[in-house]
């Protein structure tokens, strides 16, 4: 049954990439703040399966959910897109990019180390969050 919500989560992220490249290609402005409601948007039937699935059936579980999904979509994008770039995994953009989001003006403000901290550090804690608690 876990697959389920894994492929729709999969589904998002992979068509979120494909369009966010696409434009990069063809420079063309990214709207981050429309997106990111589309992308909340297309996630919800995945957040409901993930949130369907998990043992504890009270508020908990979507916290748990929404969490996971967030580290785990905000590292896996970033990954991939930067890979796409040939920039790396770790790659967010230069500072002070008008293309850049929040998050990667954010994060280029900060050490290498400590943003692949964060990330690593989120998924690994809203995975357990997620799967033991």
């Amino acid at each position: 049954m876990m697959a389920i919500p894994i492929i729709l989560f999969f589904a998002v992220l992979i068509w979120d990439v494909v369009t966010d490249y696409r434009k990069f290609l063809k420079q063309r402005e990214l709207s981050h703040s429309k997106e990111a409601w589309l992308r909340c948007l297309l996630l919800v039937p995945a957040t409901i399966g993930f949130t369907i699935l998990h043992p504890n059936k009270d508020w908990t579980s979507l916290v748990y959910t929404l969490l996971m999904e967030f580290f785990f979509f905000w590292t896996l994008f970033d990954g991939i897109y930067g890979i796409l770039r040939n920039e790396g995994f770790w790659y967010t953009g230069k500072p002070g990019d008008k293309d850049n989001a929040n998050t990667d003006d954010f994060l280029t403000s900060i050490p290498r180390w400590l943003h692949i901290l964060i990330k690593l550090s989120g998924c690994a804690g809203s995975g357990i969050a997620y799967f033991i608690l």
